[in-house]
């Protein structure tokens, strides 16, 4: 068995170590019950005690975007502090489908470490060909990836968008962190807070965990969400989708085309934006998952499936990411009573996918809060009770009633018109807890949900090594990542124009984490060349 990866100060191990494997090392908790004591809707504050587990930061979900804020921590700090990633799964195993690895997450898994980029990039695959078809089968168009401005771009920056699995993706994660980062069978129930930090408490009356900062990266139904800013579930974009991995197989589309060009081909039947859908692409694999290299995607919108006499609660279903979802038997039934009409060459390879490795999700979003943050001075010092604030243990501020009527009414009607961000409940967080990925900002499906995740852990190290573990880091942060984010949903889709795609997707890049931060770079913000849209 290879030796577990350990991070230095100066960066990571050297490249070889990626490839070698590692067995997962699952501790199995005998099931007892536990009764939960207390409501998930508001921190409660304790005293401060010792716990069998004390931790610096710890993250919720070990999916691909707490995996990749989890890399981006260690490697801001090296062994001097301890990261742990708390994942509900028993193990890692091959599922989900297919990732866009867009050329700004490619900026900033080379900002977490060079050698990080190398890898992603050798296991992706580049697209160069789209086929497009109707429900029939029918080619309706087939071009070629080779847009001369994109090439141009592509030229300029050397970096290209590649695919790769969804599990591939977290694999790599994985392998990047040192042995035992990632504990899993932890399934969290709620947290408190106390004077030093945060009390993290798990199901079946495992040991409670305490830390000074808490990452949610627990997805759609992100549960320290609910608890840290209690403001509901996802809303529901009246979408379901089937995905699975396969291999290849006789007759599936583009065995010809990749005998013809001998390159990785896409081919879609989507007649249009507001239909049923599907999608069959190679995606970039590891040796060890080089037998499902292909992925197939059902997407129809909620009035088909009810039409086709599918039952599917979108309210049901509390998966933390839907790419980790557990997989169902049913889900296969489902596809195919959706989608009885597409091509046999389609529907053909669907039946014959392992019923097991199926999964049946929705497609949710969160609208993004409107709150004007300077583009010029993303990061200005805040002044007089809200500078105290800022540095504050993040808890509410109980200073505030003995401040004058008329200067409390001001700040206040200024944070409800969105003039200033609020200090002790942030953008995405309160006090020592905030949110990373789909947990923070799920949004529409253009690609960019990865991309932006590993963005998040970016941008949270780099202000955790600059302001310390404190809420006052985890509030620049946000601050940082919401015009950001924003911005990129509006600019960063398929359709967007190659001018945009520079400004906002190839010319941004990030700080590196793995270099030592220079002296008065505290306030700086992390990402470079880059001026958000005004909304």
């Amino acid at each position: 068995m290879a030796m577990p990866l350990k991070p230095t100060t100066a960066g990571f191990l050297p490249e070889q170590s990626w490839f070698e494997c590692r067995l997962f090392d699952v501790r199995l908790v005998k099931r007892v019950t536990c009764k939960r004591s207390r409501s998930m809707t508001a921190p409660v504050r304790t005293h401060a005690k010792a716990y069998a587990t004390e931790v610096d930061v710890a993250i919720i979900g070990g999916g691909p975007g707490g995996l990749s804020a989890a890399a981006a921590v260690t490697s801001a700090f090296g062994d001097t502090l301890r990261v742990q990633v708390y994942e509900s799964q028993k193990s890692y195993k091959p599922q989900g489908s297919v990732i866009a690895l867009a050329v700004n997450c490619q900026h900033a898994l080379e900002a977490i470490h060079p050698s990080m980029l190398s890898r992603f990039t050798k296991q992706g695959i580049l697209i160069h060909e789209q086929i497009h078809c109707d429900i029939t089968g029918k080619v309706v168009r087939a071009s070629e990836n080779s847009d001369q401005a994109i090439s141009e771009l592509e030229q300029k920056y050397r970096k290209r968008p590649v695919t790769i699995g969804w599990h591939e993706c977290r694999q790599l994660l994985f392998d990047q962190l040192p042995s035992s980062t990632v504990e899993f069978d932890k399934q969290m129930t709620h947290y408190e807070e106390d004077d030093k930090g945060i009390i993290l408490h798990f199901d079946r009356g495992q040991p409670s965990v305490h830390a000074k900062v808490l990452v949610g990266a627990d997805g759609y139904f992100s549960k320290v969400r609910a608890q840290c800013l209690d403001d509901g579930p996802p809303t529901f974009n009246e979408s379901v989708l089937w995905r699975a991995r396969v291999g290849w197989q006789e007759g599936m589309p583009g065995s010809n085309t990749l005998v013809k060009y001998t390159l990785p081909g896409m081919h879609m039947w989507t007649p249009s934006a507001e239909a049923r859908g599907a999608l069959v692409m190679p995606m970039g694999t590891m040796e060890s998952t080089r037998d499902k290299g292909w992925t197939w995607i059902l997407m129809a919108p909620m009035a088909d499936v009810q039409k086709a006499g599918v039952h599917f609660d979108p309210n049901a279903r509390t998966a933390k990411t839907v790419q980790g979802d557990t997989a169902s038997r049913s889900a296969l039934e489902n596809a195919l009573k959706v989608f009885p009409d597409f091509p046999p060459v389609v529907m053909d390879m669907v039946r014959r996918t392992d019923p097991s490795s199926v999964t049946q999700h929705g497609l949710y979003t969160r609208d993004l809060p409107h709150i004007h943050i300077d583009a010029k001075q993303p990061h200005s010092e805040a002044s007089g009770a809200d500078k105290e604030n800022s540095s504050h243990d993040g808890l509410q501020n109980t200073t505030s009633e003995h401040v004058s009527d008329q200067k409390y009414k001001s700040k206040a009607a200024k944070r409800a018109e969105g003039e200033i961000a609020p200090c002790s409940k942030g953008i995405w967080g309160r006090g020592r807890v905030t949110l990373v990925g789909d947990a923070a900002h799920a949004t529409i499906n253009n690609g960019q949900g990865f991309c932006l995740a590993v963005e998040d852990g970016v941008v949270l190290a780099w202000h955790l090594r600059a302001q310390g573990l404190s809420p006052k880091a985890l509030r620049r942060y946000e601050e940082e990542r919401l015009p950001r984010v924003k911005t990129v949903y509006v600019k960063g889709k398929s359709a967007a124009s190659a001018e945009d795609k520079e400004d906002y997707l190839y010319k941004p890049t990030f700080k590196p984490l793995w270099q030592k931060q220079e002296d008065g770079q505290a306030s700086d913000p992390c990402i470079t060349d880059f001026v958000p849209m005004q909304f």
